[in-house]
């Protein structure tokens, strides 16, 4: 498969200090909505990175300030441990995404992490976007999240996750 390649899409009110997001997400079609998404809402975009290395090679590059990762990615790793090695170099806000209801109730069960059941509408994902960037204006919001990201990498079985 291929490597993760780095768009860069600036919308009408982007500010490239602090608007750069990460898509860490293995279907390229899912990655791409995510994608169109952002833009419209100002971001520029990095990725999508589909592997745990690639994940990790554009996060602490980029520092984005919001990153829109999958639980489980295609080199079977998890998306938790890749979003909460990158959070040790970066603060941001975090949406995980999947299309498996038993892993969309482990991160609300986990805090103040937000989650997105694929499939998923448009609007659903700019609800979530909406709700992180609030989360992203607060030191406690930040680490709140760092804290229930690194609950979730530590406390789930390694991917293929079972239950």
């Amino acid at each position: 498969m291929g490597q993760a390649s780095s768009s860069l899409f600036v919308g009408p009110s982007c500010r490239i200090e602090d608007s750069r997001a990460l898509i860490i997400e293995d279907e390229a079609i899912v990655a791409a909505d995510i994608e169109l998404t952002l833009h419209d809402r100002g971001y520029i975009t990095v990725g999508p990175a589909r592997t745990h290395n690639e994940a990790l090679a554009l996060g602490v590059e980029a520092k984005p300030r919001i990153i829109i990762a999958d639980i489980v990615l295609s080199d079977g790793t998890s998306g938790f441990k890749a979003v909460d090695e990158i959070l040790k170099s970066t603060d941001a806000c975090v949406i995980f995404v999947t299309g498996d209801p038993d892993l969309a109730k482990v991160v609300e069960k986990a805090g103040p992490c937000l989650i997105v059941s694929k499939p998923f509408c448009p609007e659903s994902l700019e609800a979530a976007i909406a709700e992180a960037e609030k989360c992203s204006h607060t030191h406690q919001g930040m680490q709140a999240t760092k804290w229930a990201v690194h609950k979730l990498a530590h406390d789930q079985p390694d991917a293929p996750f079972s239950y």
